[in-house]
């Protein structure tokens, strides 16, 4: 399901597909919990903003969000202040990220605003990227196979 998803859900199953395979960058959306439609809505806005501006550059841009309730090893790795957030992940030759810096008084959310101050951040070559301890990607949530086993059956 997630190929054909705008902003996909980044987990065990897609994560190869949807972010740590072919190039670009990948921008993550983290969240406690369910990524609601506005959520969507707001990232696939950025994502077409960003597209057009990087179509030019040659840079590519994935977009993509986590349940950090779910994926409690990942909310471990990037460590954000507060959630909603965001990091880009650049999964290429060393695994590395740039989180979106909440302020010291967590004045900046991880809204639209948070986000595209991150994005330029990174596109501008200021952003502070920080390497995966290791080089290796958490252990990502077991999920239920179940679920997965009855929509197959429809």
């Amino acid at each position: 399901p997630w190929l054909v998803q705008e902003v996909p859900e980044l987990t065990l199953k897609s994560h190869k597909d949807v972010c740590f395979k072919g190039e670009g960058l990948c921008v993550i959306y983290l969240k406690d919990g369910e990524a609601a439609q506005a959520d969507i809505d707001m990232l696939t806005g950025l994502s077409k903003k960003f597209t057009s501006q990087l179509s030019d550059r040659g840079a590519k841009m994935k977009w993509m969000w986590m349940n950090l309730a779910v994926e409690s090893n990942y909310k471990d790795l990037f460590q954000p202040s507060q959630l909603p957030s965001a990091v880009v992940f650049n999964p290429h030759k060393r695994l590395r990220f740039a989180a979106l810096e909440h302020g010291e008084d967590n004045e900046i959310k991880g809204d639209q605003q948070g986000i595209e101050k991150l994005l330029d951040k990174v596109l501008g070559g200021d952003a502070r990227f920080k390497m995966v301890p290791g080089q290796k990607l958490p252990a990502w949530a077991q999920r239920e196979a179940a679920a997965a086993g009855k929509k197959a059956e429809l």
